[in-house]
């Protein structure tokens, strides 16, 4: 029996194509879960000075809220994207 393949529910839906109401709002609930995430994660580091002034406690939580916004990445192989490349600035 072959093994199957995880497919996103997007799968086979070209350019161009509608798309059922279902994906759609999946696909919005996925775009404020990443927006949430991301906003989670400036709000626990401001006010830590890069780091200077983190508490192991900061630290931590930091390092959950980087960890779940990674998990909502849709781009499992963000690393190795040409889109990591560019010019960054360190908050």
């Amino acid at each position: 029996m072959p093994s199957r393949m995880w497919m996103p529910c997007t799968a086979g839906i070209g350019r161009g194509q509608k798309k059922s109401p279902a994906i759609m709002a999946f696909m919005q609930i996925s775009r404020f879960v990443t927006r949430l995430c991301n906003a989670q994660l400036l709000d626990g580091i401001s006010g830590l000075q890069r780091g200077v002034a983190a508490t192991d406690e900061d630290k931590q939580r930091v390092d959950a809220l980087a960890k779940a916004l990674e998990a909502v990445n849709p781009n499992r192989k963000a690393l190795a994207s040409p889109l990591i490349n560019g010019k960054w600035e360190l908050l």
